[in-house]
């Protein structure tokens, strides 16, 4: 299923009209390689240095016949590593790789491509005593794109603003070859966007026994409207072919004892698309858009819950994304459609209640070491809201299902109980929010409600988490 997803990715690229009309910025070739070899050198240097963790993973000594077998699909296979190397640091590996080669001027498509080799040249050399992971190569590819799009695309908001701590500090971590590149540079126009640091107090509740916990939670959230922009009086229909929308959301929530930590983030990367837009009467602002368009995103969230932590990191590989927008003097409404191919490193949330009552010693590798597996599936999300006068309201649900794989483990030939897994993921939420100082400060509530089911032959569990909270923000 990922090869006719990528293999879509590139037809539709590489079809789209008029690519050659684009004005990209100045390519920077030695600088790209010079950063790329960089990266690769530091990782390298940890993989080594660090052997005490790192040789856990090793399975032979390199010879001519074992890269053979790499290169043969013999030894591609699932592997069995700490599930936030797996589901958090390879994103953030292709991440570096991508925006290596997106700050020095290259193409979003063109960056993916290279963040995709780079990866298969670590799997494939550098970790020669190692099978070559095929989860690795997924996440670090498509993680690499949408998060590492996203980072550019805040970066270049952040380095077209006056200077400041805060934007400073953001456009360090999230991209820093373009942070070093840009930083002295003569300050570029901006797009459209929206960008929120905000902090919230709030509470946790529980289905069953689960009782209730108090939280505190701090998050960043960003949209870049480069092409899905509403009014500015214009009209204008035609492919968007360089990035048209990114967003990114992330969420860090503490609190006392079991059920109250999380992490969560979501990067989403609008490739290209096709966009009517109609502006102008009766008023120059009034008006609406129409966008239909090919998207990928990556998601990743760890809830503690209180009799167990809900772990996922999902590639949303490729899909149909579908925004309609309209404005009508002070009023702003939209409405949004995205579904997606899903590629998933899932925690197995009725592993504990199967294991019971069943052996699960001769399963997949990283079920019976970590209690996660890899899955395919798909997931659908409808979100919308309306803006008027600094008030904002806004709701978005999402379902997400997921179906483990079979076969190609690790240690495959040990594997004599292959069971199958489903998990199923419904997360509801909205929020209402208002500008007491106009493009500076806002208040808000929100409400967030997450159904999660897990199935593993004949068990099933189904478990509910409810929030509530209230924050203030910072618009930057």
């Amino acid at each position: 299923m990922t090869a006719p997803a990528l293999a879509l990715v590139v037809a539709l690229c590489a079809a789209a009209p008029d690519v050659e009309e684009m004005a990209p910025e100045e390519r920077d070739l030695t600088l790209a390689l010079l950063e790329s070899a960089g990266f690769l050198a530091f990782g390298t240097t940890w993989y080594f240095v660090d052997s005490q963790a790192n040789s856990q993973d090793w399975d032979f000594e390199f010879t001519p016949e074992t890269f053979r077998k790499k290169l043969t699909l013999e030894y591609v296979r699932f592997e069995n590593n700490n599930f936030y190397h797996n589901a958090f640091g390879h994103v953030i590996a292709g991440s570096f790789y991508y925006n290596g080669w997106r700050a020095n001027g290259y193409t979003a498509f063109e960056s993916f491509v290279a963040a995709t080799v780079l990866s298969a040249f670590w799997e494939f050399v550098i970790e020669y005593r190692e099978v070559a992971s095929i989860n690795d190569l997924i996440v670090s590819s498509f993680g690499g794109l949408t998060m590492g799009e996203a980072f550019h695309q805040n970066t270049k908001v952040l380095l077209s603003q006056t200077p400041n701590f805060a934007r400073t500090f953001l456009s360090a971590m999230m991209d820093p070859p373009l942070f070093f590149r840009k930083y002295f540079d003569e300050r570029d126009s901006t797009p459209p966007y929206r960008m929120l640091l905000s902090a919230s107090f709030g509470a946790n509740a529980f289905s069953g026994d689960g009782g209730t916990r108090t939280i505190t939670s701090f998050a960043f959230d960003s949209e870049v409207f480069d092409a899905i922009a509403f009014g500015e009086g214009a009209s204008e229909s035609g492919w968007q072919l360089e990035t048209p929308y990114t967003a990114f959301s992330g969420n860090v929530a503490l609190g006392e004892g079991q059920g109250a930590a999380e992490l969560r983030f979501r990067a989403t990367h609008v490739v290209l698309g096709y966009l009517s837009r109609s502006y102008g009467s009766p008023d120059p602002e009034d008006g609406h858009s129409i966008f239909i368009g090919l998207a990928s995103a990556f998601d990743h969230a760890t809830r503690r819950l209180p009799d167990r932590t809900d772990r996922y990191g999902v590639a949303d590989m490729v899909g149909p994304f579908f925004n309609v927008d309209g404005v009508w003097k002070d009023l702003r409404l939209w409405g949004r459609a995205e579904a997606y191919v899903d590629f998933a490193v899932m925690n197995a949330f009725a592993l504990d209640a199967y294991a019971k009552n069943n052996d699960i010693t001769n399963t997949k590798s990283s079920i019976r070491d970590r209690g996660y597996y890899y899955g395919l599936g798909g997931a659908l999300m409808l979100s919308g809201g309306l803006e008027v006068a600094g008030l904002r309201l806004t709701s978005a649900y999402r379902i997400q299902a997921i179906d483990s794989v079979e076969g190609r483990d690790r240690f495959q030939e040990e594997v004599t109980n292959d069971f199958s897994i489903f998990d199923r993921r419904d997360i509801f939420n909205a929020g209402l929010s208002y500008e007491i100082f106009p493009g500076a400060i806002e208040l808000s509530v929100g409400a967030e409600l997450v159904r999660f089911e897990g199935r593993i032959e004949d068990v099933t569990v189904v478990e509910w988490q409810r929030r509530l909270v209230t924050g203030v923000g910072i618009l930057l």
